[in-house]
């Protein structure tokens, strides 16, 4: 990365420091995606690599800007006190419909979070399935 941007970086302490570093300095968020680039790539070649049980290890590519609004949107449309797109989980789980979406629809490991609906014609919480139960 360019010098200017590693002074930067280097004074943050924090991931909330850095998101705060990113709205402050135009190129920022770029050069920093772009440094990330080669690790990203090294990281994804060796996982490829891996097999765990003879089935082979798979790395995803983040969520573009883009994805992660539209993630927001969503998100909005079950609380709409959601304001801050960076909200920490803690936050998160003051909000009472969201929580009340989190407790009943979804479920949540140490590496696994997946959101299922109930199955109920009349659930308030994760509306009616769109298919049949038997698909």
């Amino acid at each position: 990365m360019a010098e200017k941007y590693e002074k930067e970086i280097s004074s943050c302490s924090s991931v909330q420091d850095v998101r705060k570093q990113f709205e402050e300095s135009a190129g920022l968020k770029e050069a920093v995606q772009d440094s990330m680039e080669p690790v990203k790539v090294l990281v994804h070649s060796l996982f490829s690599r891996l097999k765990l049980k003879e089935k082979p290890m798979l790395s995803f590519a983040s969520a573009s800007d883009h994805e992660v609004e539209a993630f927001a949107d969503i998100l909005r449309q079950i609380e709409p006190e959601l304001e801050e797109l960076h909200a920490t989980k803690k936050d998160l789980k003051k909000l009472p419909k969201l929580k009340e979406f989190l407790s009943h629809c979804c479920y949540e490991r140490k590496y696994v979070f997946g959101v299922k609906k109930c199955g109920q014609d009349r659930c308030k919480i994760c509306k009616a399935p769109r298919l049949r139960k038997e698909v």
